[in-house]
């Protein structure tokens, strides 16, 4: 089609079309990989809501229309997405009360009447998340992936019935260039879910828990369609935006920023939750630790990442590395600072150069992360560590992350300007979690020469630090 017929699309869509319209999400969305500009501009601009031009759409003594969609808090305090069925008046006047259908846990909708004090709207314009998701999933190009492949997030076929499934009519398939705007929007209207939901929440605070909770009862319920609606679809596209050689940078740093979004915003509420909730908000990052080698192999190697969406890659992964049991989690760190270079190897090549670059990084963010003395952020986790030898327990990762920050603590002094910041970045984000965990009396240099380590008898006789050389102060110091 000529470019003015599919700039007038774009129009079409903007004005003729609400923003919560589905299909027509779908057509903006291949419009936003339009290889003409004004074509491209015109679809993003037609694909949200229109901001509103004064507060938002948080609730209020509004009245609320028929098909609004809304949060209702039950007397337990339980707020569950739903959509205004009815609106009733008594004939004698006075305020107006609803008839709500609410998504019940299995997927399926209850009707329950309600006062307006008990409701909040969405933002107007998102439509539902799991809707969307679904949709993009049947139609972007990227092709499933087996399990060897890295396809561990992938889900059941769609629908035998399906338009998609049968080639039948509707959108057009979304290419490959639109699968990053297509992640970005599904994380949006995700996000105006979860803030309704958890609305004392930071949004990306909130969006990760939210993410978290549906993977949960669709944990719990066996994978049955309809529990966590567009969870695991999500999962799913961000497993092909990742782990499938598309070539795509944009594509790549547009997956890494979303995961980065969600496992970070899921383990910080896990860590300032009641341990139940915590369990429950684990199923997100024990999703990324199951896809531990693939994403370290992308973080560590892929030439299509950026150094940004390496880092975030590498974020990710050790903020998921917190669901792992504690043995396994020691054997990632102890892996990862096994890759870490040597100060006299010269990292000259590309490809070498960037796997240094992506130790130094992640070996600093799961040293940051993982602390000896919590506990997992995933119940499954912490069943395993309950019967972990000794020699897998915190002394055990107490040692690997001294060993690591004193490796990265020496690459400082790397002949590599690109492995030099990564590894004073990896320092630094140690150093910003608590105190840096060296060694009292051994310096980075000396643990790169094969200097003596502290070993558990050593620390339990120091009161939990190594003890000191002889002809040495008892003290250490970390710039």
């Amino acid at each position: 089609r000529a470019p003015q017929a599919r700039l007038a699309a774009m129009a079409w869509a903007a004005t003729v079309f609400s923003r919560d319209d589905v299909p027509t999400r779908l057509v903006c969305l291949a419009g936003a990989a339009d290889e003409r500009p004004e074509v491209r501009e015109a679809a993003l601009a037609a694909l949200r809501p229109v901001p509103p031009t004064k507060g938002g759409g948080s609730g209020g003594d509004e009245a609320l229309a028929a098909g609004t969609r809304v949060a209702h808090e039950g007397s337990d305090g339980v707020r569950r997405l739903g959509v205004v069925a009815q609106v009733h008046a008594d004939a004698g006047g006075g305020p107006p009360y609803y008839t709500v259908a609410l998504e019940g846990a299995e997927g399926s909708l209850s009707e329950r009447s309600t006062e307006r004090g008990r409701l909040s709207s969405l933002s107007a314009g998102w439509p539902p998340f799991a809707e969307v998701v679904r949709a993009i999933l049947g139609r972007v190009a990227l092709t499933r992936l087996d399990h060897a492949a890295g396809g561990v997030w992938e889900v059941p076929l769609l629908d035998p019935g399906s338009a998609e499934a049968e080639g039948g009519e509707g959108p057009p398939p979304l290419p490959t260039q639109a699968t990053g705007e297509a992640l970005r929007y599904a994380l949006d209207c995700l996000r105006a879910e979860a803030v309704a939901l958890l609305p004392g929440e930071p949004p990306e605070t909130a969006v990760g828990s939210r993410l978290a909770v549906m993977l949960r009862a669709s944990d719990a319920a066996g994978g049955v369609p309809g529990v966590g609606a567009g969870a695991r679809e999500l999962m799913a596209l961000l497993g092909r935006s990742l782990f499938a050689h598309h070539g795509d940078r944009e594509l790549l740093a547009a997956a890494a920023s979303s995961l980065h979004t969600l496992v970070t915003g899921a383990v910080d509420a896990a860590s300032k939750a009641q341990v139940a909730e915590a369990a429950a908000l684990g199923a997100l990052p024990r999703r990324v630790a199951e896809a531990e080698e693939p994403l370290k192999n992308v973080a560590l190697s892929s030439s299509f990442a950026s150094d940004s969406t390496q880092r975030l890659l590498c974020e990710a992964l050790a903020a998921g590395a917190k669901a792992l049991p504690r043995a396994r989690a020691t054997a990632l760190l102890r892996s990862v600072v096994g890759m870490l270079p040597s100060l006299d190897a010269g990292c000259s090549g590309p490809s070498e150069a960037k796997r240094a670059v992506g130790a130094s990084l992640l070996a600093g963010f799961l040293t940051a992360r993982l602390d000896p003395a919590a506990s997992s952020v995933s119940a499954d986790a912490m069943e395993v560590d309950s019967g972990s030898e000794a020699g897998d327990g915190p002394a055990a990762l107490e040692a690997a992350r001294t060993a690591a920050a004193a490796k990265l603590g020496a690459l400082l002094k790397h002949r590599t300007p690109h492995v030099t910041v990564a590894a004073a970045a990896a320092v630094g984000a140690v150093g910003a979690a608590g105190p840096l965990p060296l060694p009292v009396g051994v310096g980075a240099a000396e643990a790169e020469e094969g200097g003596d380590a502290p070993d558990a008898a050593a620390k339990e006789g120091n009161g939990g630090q190594a003890a000191p050389k002889e002809g040495t102060e008892a003290t250490s110091t970390a710039t």
